[in-house]
């Protein structure tokens, strides 16, 4: 996150500091396991928003996904892996989360 954002991440969550629209992006990178397979999910309060899953027995995979939401302050967002999958990085830093803040809203119209 950017901006007045950057101090908001705590033990691995985005914790929203004002409401207002925000937009998050991960990407994973999974090097061939032929046992493992790769997926996990965004989540919102805890709330599975959206997902990624890729597996090849031969070839590394990778995928990446995205969502645009309507946080309030401090609602909590993060990525997490579902149960035995994996994800694979290196200095090269393929796999990431990362986001924006959009827009403020100051009045419950949405």
């Amino acid at each position: 996150m950017t901006g007045i954002s950057l101090l908001f991440f705590c033990a691995g969550y985005f914790i929203a500091p004002v409401r207002g629209v925000y937009y998050f992006s991960f990407n994973f990178f999974c090097w061939t396991q032929p046992t493992k397979t790769c997926g996990g999910s965004l989540y919102h309060n805890g709330n599975r928003m959206v997902s990624w899953y890729g597996y090849s027995r031969y070839n590394p995979s990778s995928g990446s996904n995205s969502a645009v939401l309507l946080l309030q302050v401090g609602d909590h967002v993060n990525v997490r892996l579902w149960a035995d999958m994996v994800v694979s990085d290196n200095v090269n830093k393929y796999s990431t989360f990362s986001g924006f803040f959009i827009v403020k809203l100051n009045d419950n119209r949405l």
